[in-house]
């Protein structure tokens, strides 16, 4: 609606991409009109996509033509990357570009992973996984021991697209990788496959001297949601590095475990951290762990406002009725929009009738109104007998 005009003054679609193309539109704008254009025609938008400079909007156009996900539309991929001014991989696109004209993606792309030239190997592979289909995982997986390592962390990452279960033992193998880049992201990949195989080998990994190998490891270990995983990622808890840490707190909310509440706790006040502080917050709302609601009302007033909206979304996720007054007291007070969201939502999971007078004074403030009416909304859901009386008769109703 921002963009609305007159039917008769109404760009083309060529006329749009013609500005883009001499700098008058900023990438958002491109990218609602690529979007576009790709929901209402997606074979004749790949052209378009394919013609527009590689300056503007790089990922999002890539998305787009990964998402058509045609012969035609990896093309304009492998084009588009021959445009580049990463010079290293645009010589080795290009080739492959003029070469799949007459030969077909897929075929060019099977050779290319033959080749004697780590650039040609490295865009096959990179292209297989966007292609995303189970059939390369064979083509793909021997790629994981190329005696070049950015082939090695690329076929990682394709195969995390692919998602195939048959990928599961090659990636932990690279988990041993010599490089660091190649051993998180076969964790990476590992987590976005999901399969309960991969535990023993990504906890072994939370031992690794990398620190991003062990965030990915952490991370990976939190989607599999196994018990396993816990004692050794609370170790990671207390003694790993800042971002693992923070990975370890988030993972062990996914998994939800008792165990893990009092190592929570402790990170929780963690203040040389707010990031860790935020997470162990997020992780005790998950457990909905009641012993931890009055170390969550005292960060209410921490001088970090994401810790302040950690804080008061754990306390919602915990329901607890005894935190009303204080997350409204602390709403009252709040500078920060999102904090101030956060105590509204927060109050919105609690079953008491007590919650209604705070929740209709926030309609007070009109930058809020629609949060109030959310949360009332939830509440009348659940309790309509005692809510509906004193919203009907409040004078905010």
């Amino acid at each position: 609606p921002r963009f609305a005009a007159p039917a008769r003054s109404c760009p083309s679609s060529m006329d749009v991409l013609r500005a883009a193309s001499i700098g008058r539109l900023d990438d958002q704008r491109v990218n609602y009109v690529c979007r576009a254009l790709t929901r209402i025609d997606p074979e004749k938008a790949i052209p378009i996509l394919a013609s527009i400079s590689t300056a503007y909007s790089y990922g999002e156009i890539d998305r787009l033509l990964k998402g058509i996900g045609t012969e035609d539309a990896f093309r304009a991929l492998l084009y588009r990357k021959s445009k580049t001014s990463d010079w290293m991989s645009s010589d080795a696109a290009r080739k492959l570009f003029r070469e799949s004209e007459s030969a077909g993606v897929s075929a060019t792309l099977r050779r290319a992973l033959t080749s004697s030239n780590a650039e040609f190997r490295s865009v096959a592979v990179e292209t297989l996984g966007n292609m995303g289909l189970a059939d390369y995982v064979d083509d793909i997986a021997p790629h994981l021991s190329d005696t070049d390592f950015s082939v090695r962390w690329k076929a990682a990452y394709a195969l995390g697209r692919i998602c195939s279960e048959r990928a599961v033992k090659p990636l932990l193998i690279a988990l041993k990788d010599p490089q660091s880049t190649v051993r998180w992201s076969a964790a990476m990949a590992l987590q976005n496959i999901g399969s309960v195989e991969a535990v023993d080998e990504l906890v072994t990994s939370l031992g690794d001297p990398d620190p991003e190998v062990q965030y990915w490891a952490a991370s990976a270990l939190g989607s599999l949601i196994d018990s396993r995983a816990v004692r050794p990622l609370l170790w990671l808890l207390q003694h790993g590095p800042s971002k693992a840490q923070r990975s370890a707190a988030y993972a062990l909310g996914h998994i939800s475990d008792p165990l893990a509440i009092e190592g929570l706790r402790k990170a929780l006040m963690q203040n040389a951290d707010p990031e860790l502080s935020a997470g162990a917050a997020y992780a005790l709302g998950r457990i909905r762990a009641k012993i931890a609601v009055d170390d969550l009302k005292g960060l209410l007033t921490d001088k970090s406002a994401d810790i302040r909206k950690a804080a008061a979304i754990a306390l919602g996720s915990i329901g607890s009725n005894e935190a009303i007054q204080t997350l409204f007291e602390a709403f009252r007070r709040e500078k920060d929009f999102h904090a101030a969201e956060a105590y509204i939502e927060a109050m919105g999971h609690s079953d008491s009738p007590e919650v209604i007078e705070p929740l209709l004074a926030c309609f007070s403030s009109p930058f809020y109104v629609f949060e109030a009416a959310e949360a009332l909304s939830k509440i009348s859901a659940r309790n309509m007998a005692s809510v509906l009386p004193k919203l009907i008769t409040h004078k905010n109703a």
